[in-house]
């Protein structure tokens, strides 16, 4: 766990779990066939809640699955070990940003996991060197693959757009 770790962040870390624990526990309960009501009265909390969080899940699954937030809010509020956490993003298939309409200079952008990785560096929940030891491996294994901007948390771009031949874009890594 990186030493910088207040009381708040751990906390904050502690909320979001228990938070998301919470919609899947709902979302198990719903799968085994449980009310909204039964759910309700079982979660402390309004049918109507219930159906909300049903509906939100249902439109975005992936809102629920692990994801490298995930794994870094588990490692401070004590529930993963830092080998573990690691262990766990070094293998982790990232996704990175993209322009929503590349053609579109003023598009929005579309978020990957590697944002939740440099979220978690400016919160002070990954620490300098774990984000040095995560992006030296996501450069390495991830030279010929990156579709997006791969930052290293401080607004300065390791991967960077360049034409490889008149109708090819590729990202390629910075040193």
């Amino acid at each position: 766990m990186p030493t910088t770790l207040r009381p708040l962040q751990i906390a904050y870390a502690q909320k979001e779990l228990a938070r998301l624990d919470h919609i899947r526990a709902v979302m198990a309960a719903h799968k085994d066939g449980a009310s909204q009501t039964a759910i309700a009265n079982d979660a402390g909390i309004s049918q109507a809640e219930v159906s909300r969080i049903l509906r939100r899940v249902e439109a975005v699954p992936a809102a629920i699955a692990r994801s490298p937030r995930e794994v870094i809010l588990r490692h401070a509020a004590g529930q993963l070990d830092h080998a573990s956490m690691l262990t766990e993003l070094v293998s982790w298939n990232y996704s990175f940003a993209q322009d929503a309409q590349p053609e579109n200079p003023l598009s929005v952008r579309t978020s990957g996991s590697w944002e939740q990785v440099t979220d978690a560096l400016h919160r002070g929940l990954l620490s300098d060197d774990d984000f040095d030891y995560l992006l030296e491996h996501v450069r390495r294994s991830s030279a010929d693959t990156t579709k997006g901007d791969l930052d290293d948390g401080n607004g300065r771009a390791v991967a960077h757009r360049a034409r490889v031949d008149s109708s090819v874009t590729a990202w390629v890594l910075t040193s």
